[in-house]
């Protein structure tokens, strides 16, 4: 592992030149980004919303459904990241100099707060498929004069809750590859000629053989 050097902010420097060709790219990768983003977090949220509203008071608990809420509020947070990428690009097309550093640390940033997004949702999905099926077996046990009423809510509710926990991982699956973008157009600047073989993107990289 060795420290990548820094790049001066020299509008003339070949990296910044590089960034600067790439914006228009950036902006309509970011801006796609963040548009899917919104729309998947958006419906993710509504869905949750009514599988609170919806849940039968005798239908149990409903602690597991904080860890989708959680996610939902960590995939707002993360379409920040693509407004800050698209104002980067702005200033790059206004020959206002950005460092690479910025936008790789701001890349790790994000990418770590999806990842513990997925995490999250990936623990709370399993909760909801457990609630799911003890609910299921507590209404069964019931007695057949209830159960069949409250076995439809019971269901019609979880379904709701797990097409939340979907949409918000497909979401955040959606921003794990805008960054991926991202990080190729910062690589691909530095590195025209290609030859990296790993990068971490806060200035770290293992050594490449082609490249410098």
């Amino acid at each position: 592992m060795y420290k990548e050097d820094p790049v001066p902010l020299d509008p003339s420097h070949p990296e910044l030149i590089n960034l600067k060709n790439q914006a228009d790219f950036k902006k309509v990768v970011s801006g796609a980004a963040f548009a899917a983003q919104l729309g998947l977090t958006v419906l993710s949220a509504v869905a949750l919303y009514f599988s609170f509203a919806a849940h039968p008071a005798t239908a149990g608990p409903t602690w597991h459904r904080l860890f989708t809420a959680v996610g939902i509020a960590v995939g707002f947070m993360t379409m920040w990241f693509s407004h800050v990428f698209i104002g980067s690009a702005t200033k790059m097309q206004n020959n206002q100099p950005v460092s690479p550093s910025w936008i790789s640390g701001n890349l790790l940033r994000c990418m770590v707060f999806n990842i513990a997004a997925i995490v999250l949702l990936a623990v709370g999905l399993q909760a909801s498929v457990g609630a799911l099926g003890f609910q299921s077996l507590a209404t069964s046990a019931a007695g057949p004069s209830s159960a069949a009423a409250t076995a439809v809510a019971v269901v019609g509710v979880d379904v709701l809750s797990l097409q939340a926990i979907t949409t918000c991982l497909l979401s955040h699956a959606v921003s794990l590859a805008h960054l991926n973008a991202i990080f190729r157009m910062v690589r691909a600047a530095r590195y025209p000629r290609g030859g990296v073989v790993m990068g971490s993107m806060d200035g770290m990289a293992l050594k490449s053989v082609d490249g410098p």
